[in-house]
């Protein structure tokens, strides 16, 4: 009993001693992916939104996010090499963020009642998920700048890149396709 008292109190000690160590790194990704999300809704609302017509299906869903995650764990591991690909990389989390807000201003003004559970049960925690991965990420990338420093360590970084990307890939996986299968994934 015992040793799931520490295991709890190391993981979260983990947590709070990641988001010190990389404080500027956790703001600037909350505020642009907020920034995204505002984006998102205020665009997409602005046009109106009417009852739609929706589709069901998580592959389709699943296809597309693994799609849009692999381009931006690309980005991430080439911000090591050079400064634009960092910005880049904090262009493709606002852009996660306005995706987000259009899928919120869909689901909830298009398909009522069965949008706001694929809302709440999938998109929003696959999104927040993969933004969260997507900082550990950036967090090991970052510190490298250079073409020559970064090629040194370059197998490393691809290597634990690679396996927060794995992570991210199968925690979709269970909420699009474990999850989704209560609430019918809406593909949008």
């Amino acid at each position: 009993m015992k040793r799931k008292g520490l295991r709890k109190q190391i993981f979260f000690n983990s947590i709070g001693e990641f988001v010190h160590d990389n404080k500027k790194l956790c703001i600037i990704v909350t505020l642009l992916f907020t920034v995204g999300l505002i984006a998102g809704i205020s665009a997409t609302a602005s046009g109106g939104v009417e009852a739609i017509e929706y589709k069901i299906g998580a592959g389709a869903v699943f296809a597309k996010a693994l799609l849009v995650l692999l381009a931006c764990y690309v980005l991430v591991l080439f911000s090591g090499i050079n400064g634009f690909f960092t910005v880049l990389a904090f262009a493709a989390i606002a852009g996660l963020g306005a995706r987000l807000g259009y899928d919120v201003v869909i689901l909830i003004g298009g398909c009522g009642a069965k949008g706001v559970l694929n809302f709440i049960f999938v998109y929003l925690i696959l999104y927040l998920v993969s933004v969260v991965m997507l900082t550990v990420a950036m967090a090991v990338c970052l510190p490298y700048r250079g073409v020559m420093e970064c090629r040194r360590v370059f197998g490393g970084l691809l290597r634990r890149v690679g396996l927060i990307f794995f992570v991210n890939v199968i925690a979709a996986l269970i909420v699009i396709f474990l999850i989704g299968s209560f609430c019918r994934v809406i593909i949008i």
